[in-house]
């Protein structure tokens, strides 16, 4: 599978992962050292020592959102790490930070009103497998979310007892 000079040590550490993460988890380690590995091979790399150079260089061919980016470099510097525990010296790579790159979207006044009148009609499809009060927990949730900007999980977990009805508040 490996074919550069950390074939073997890449193979060990795949093997120690799987004793303690996820098949997912150590899916995408195999993809993050197979680039890696891709890399020192057509590099012409065949030392024993993960260096900063080949690393920082490695790290330029690195592909997609900062997240992404963040996420590799740490598979390799764990892979690192383990290669420091072998005496092997390796460089261990800076973790980036993640830039948001998350753009809110704001509905506009026709589109909130929309929303409502769609909720405020809704007939269920199934009107046994649902709550008899339906009809009214779906409009008064977006209700809530919208005017008091909570979160949804907060939304749902409200009960009777946070609400104070008198000074019109929410806790």
């Amino acid at each position: 599978m490996f074919n550069s000079s950390f074939a073997r040590e890449m193979t060990d550490y795949l093997e120690l992962r799987t004793a303690v993460l996820s098949a997912s988890s150590v899916s995408n380690d195999r993809r993050v050292l197979l680039l890696l590995d891709q890399y020192l091979v057509i590099s012409g790399f065949q030392g024993k020592e993960l260096t900063e150079d080949i690393l920082s260089a490695w790290s330029k061919t690195l592909l997609g959102k900062s997240k992404t980016v963040k996420e590799k470099l740490a598979v390799v510097r764990g892979f690192g790490k383990y290669l420091n525990t072998l005496g092997h010296q390796s460089f261990l790579p800076t973790l980036p930070k993640v830039k948001s790159d998350y753009i809110p979207y704001i509905f506009s006044d026709e589109e909130i009103v929309c929303i409502f009148h769609y909720a405020d009609n809704l007939t269920p499809q199934n009107p046994r497998s649902c709550s008899s009060f339906f009809q009214l927990k779906i409009p008064m949730a977006l209700r809530i979310l919208y005017s008091c900007g909570t979160r949804l999980q907060e939304t749902m977990s409200l009960q009777r007892k946070d609400v104070d009805f008198k000074n019109r508040t929410l806790f």
